[in-house]
């Protein structure tokens, strides 16, 4: 009996000190108790998958400009990433990454691809041993994330809609610019969804981020190139914060697009003044005013297609052609509705010139291009009344005419 017993403690004790191990094992690796317990990948060859329903848009970026500047093994955890999301697994095998290869495929993950608006950034990876794996934090299922995509599939359409017959590349981004800014409205409040795709093209509320993926996903669908650029901006109050807008490929280059500064928000939205197109297609020399210029993979120095440059909108003086010219843009604006006529001067001289001629005493030469205007318009425009704002940063006036009724 004696025995017996002896037998059956040195079992127990046996027991404890396995489970003591394992216990400790596991704190030493780092892991977290309930990451003991995983369930089994489900991440086996995509042949052997049962098929899925398709999404109604396409569920990867076509540009993926971050994606073809990540490393072998970076682009191969992001393949892998890419290709299993939609099947909402809880895990996925992933090649072993150290810190700041994860942050990398991370990021290029959430700025190439303006669907995964249901991942969240609280996703995490497991180390276990040689394995790693990335666990998605959904914010939604997968039923609330295809009833949302089949929303997004609707709104693309509306827009597309909408281009102009047989535009090309630049008007083909200027429509969808415009629509944009039209129908979003800024917002920051720290709600997630105005920094998805999904606020700003279904909800119509979004922050900067909403508004650079929304361009990035309208473009994507027309084929023309664009990705999304973050660093920081300085406001007309000498504000700097964080920001992101976009980089577009049109004619022959690359240029600026920043659709979250060309919508008015406070003051200038309260005083009725419309969307402006200040930061339509700039170079760098011109956005480096405002921004902080943190992408060099692909310089901006083109300035053909630059809204003022290729509208005839670009004056180097104010003379008596660029009044006349402005005359006639004044009243085309006026009957397409449009609520103000915007112009940009190619110095600092310059645009210090045009606003003492047009709008100072003794000269104020705007009430003649006001007088030209109404000659060649259908509407009828005030003579004596008009407002005017300014941008000098970027050498930019606007004139705001009344519309008599």
């Amino acid at each position: 009996m004696r025995k017996r017993h002896d037998w059956m403690f040195y079992s127990l004790l046996l027991v404890g000190i396995a489970a003591l191990l394992m216990f400790s094992s596991a704190l030493l690796r780092g892991s977290r108790l309930e990451w003991q317990f995983i369930s089994p990948p489900t991440t086996e060859d995509p042949a052997l998958l049962e098929p899925i329903e398709p999404l109604p848009l396409e569920f990867r970026g076509r540009h993926q400009f971050y994606y073809n500047n990540l490393g072998d093994t970076e682009r191969e955890a992001y393949d892998l990433i890419m290709e299993r999301l939609p099947r909402f697994p809880r895990s996925i095998p992933i090649p072993v990454l150290d810190e700041l290869q994860l942050n990398r495929v991370f990021h290029a993950l959430m700025l190439d691809n303006p669907l995964l608006f249901h991942i969240s950034d609280e996703s995490s990876t497991l180390y276990q041993g040689r394995r790693m794996e990335f666990v998605p934090a959904y914010r939604m299922d997968e039923a609330a994330y295809r009833a949302r995509c089949g929303e997004l599939a609707e709104a693309c359409a509306r827009f597309a809609s909408r281009l102009p017959e047989g535009a090309g590349q630049t008007d083909i981004e200027l429509s969808l610019h415009d629509q944009l800014v039209r129908q979003c409205e800024y917002q920051y409040s720290g709600n997630y969804t105005e920094s998805t795709v999904y606020g700003a093209l279904v909800e119509g509320v979004a922050a900067c981020e909403g508004y650079s993926k929304a361009m990035l996903l309208l473009l994507d669908l027309q084929g023309i190139d664009c990705y999304i650029v973050t660093g920081k901006a300085q406001n007309s109050a000498g504000k700097v914060a964080n920001h992101a807008w976009n980089k577009v490929f049109v004619g022959a280059g690359w240029y600026h697009l920043d659709a979250t500064w060309n919508d008015p928000v406070g003051e200038e939205a309260q005083e009725g003044y419309g969307l402006t197109h200040a930061y339509f297609n700039l170079n760098d020399e011109e956005l480096g005013v405002t921004h902080e210029l943190t992408d060099d993979g692909n310089p901006c120095v083109e300035t053909a297609e630059n809204y003022f440059v290729r509208g005839g909108l670009f004056f180097s003086e104010l003379d008596r052609d660029a009044e006349t010219v402005l005359a006639g843009k004044l009243a085309e604006a006026v009957d397409a509705g449009q609520e103000q006529l915007e112009f940009r001067m190619a110095s600092a001289a310059a645009f210090e010139a045009a606003k003492n001629t047009l709008f100072e005493k003794p000269q104020q030469r705007v009430y003649r291009i006001l007088s030209k205007a109404n000659l060649a318009s259908g509407t009828r425009i005030s003579e004596t009344r008009v407002a005017y704002s300014e941008a000098a940063q970027l050498n930019l006036l606007r004139m705001i005419p009344l519309v008599e009724k």
